[in-house]
This record gives structure tokens, C-alpha cells and sequence, in this order.
């Protein structure tokens, strides 16, 4: 049996027409517009007022000046100190591999109870990268005071500290 010519060539025509038909079909899927996806809800913030923010640079025995507060605390001003760990147990001492950060928050308050804050410090080093982290809290009530916040790091680590960054956050009474 013998196969017209035109077939052969008719079917083949007809395969290379629903292969592109295919191929075109896929294309258009891909290049269809995806819907949006649903918007993002924003992420919870502390209400306005309630938290205070700032980076300072990392000197020792050097006053910086601030300006702001969270809530009913203000802060005016902050001032680092690095000494020697003290302690150890046995006549060991601590004093060659730790040291003791001190952080002096000069802050007021005209709240007639106490008034209490969080406070966390971050310290960086010249590239931004995170070095250490003091994380503590204090209370005033109706005075203007310098609060001392003491952290024991590595001795090693202070010379990186470059920057400090100082989150306040207002807890309330």
C-alpha cells in the first residue's frame, strides 16, 4: 500500500502546527500578569512617644548629649566606662579576660509614680557588625538621676566597639 505524497506531508504539517500550538500556548501562561499578592500588614510598631532611639559613638569618659525620651522619661545624655572584671572564685580573678562596661543614662522624670523604662544597648563594631548587648531596666519616680547600667564582656571585644546604639522603651508605672 502506497501512501499519497500529500499525506505524509499533510500530517506532518498538522504535528508542527500543535507543537507551536503547544509551545505557544505555554508562552502565553508564562507570560500572563500573576495576580498581586494580598498587601503585607504593617508591622506592629510601639505606639508614638513610647520608645527613643539613637547611636552614639563608643568613647570612653566622653559626655554625648541626647534629646528625647520614651514616654515620661527624658534622656539627656550618656557616658561610657570600661574597668577590669572583678571577682573569681578560689583567688582567681577574671580581671585578664573580662571587662566591665558601664553605661551612665542621665534621664528625668516628673511622673509622680514610677516610672519604669527598658533600655538595650547595642554595641558595633567599625563595619556594623553587632559585638555585644546590654539588656536592662530602670525606674524613676518624680527626680532627675543619672541610672548606671553595668555589662561584663570579653576584655578583648571593647577595643572593636566603634558605635552604640541606645533603644529605650517606655514600660509604664
Amino acid at each position: 500500500m502506497k501512501i499519497p505524497r500529500c499525506s505524509i506531508l499533510s500530517v506532518m504539517i498538522l504535528a508542527t502546527l500543535v507543537t507551536l500550538g503547544a509551545v505557544a500556548q505555554e508562552t502565553e501562561e508564562s507570560t500572563e500578569t500573576p495576580e498581586a499578592p494580598p498587601a503585607a500588614e504593617p508591622e506592629a510598631t510601639d505606639p508614638p512617644g513610647l520608645s527613643y532611639e539613637t547611636t552614639v559613638n563608643f568613647e570612653l569618659l566622653k559626655h554625648f548629649d541626647l534629646e528625647g525620651g520614651a514616654g515620661e522619661v527624658v534622656f539627656r545624655g550618656v557616658e561610657f566606662t570600661v574597668s577590669s572584671a572583678k571577682g573569681g572564685v578560689l583567688g582567681t580573678s577574671d580581671a585578664d579576660i573580662k571587662a566591665t562596661i558601664g553605661v551612665m543614662l542621665d534621664c528625668s522624670t516628673e511622673a509622680k509614680k514610677k516610672a519604669k523604662f527598658d533600655l538595650t544597648v547595642q554595641f558595633f563594631d567599625g563595619e556594623g557588625a553587632l559585638v555585644d548587648r546590654l539588656t536592662d531596666s530602670a525606674n524613676l519616680k518624680d527626680e532627675e538621676k543619672v541610672v548606671k547600667f553595668k555589662h561584663t564582656t570579653l576584655k578583648y571585644a571593647v577595643p572593636l566597639i566603634k558605635t552604640a546604639k541606645l533603644t529605650a522603651v517606655y514600660k509604664g508605672k
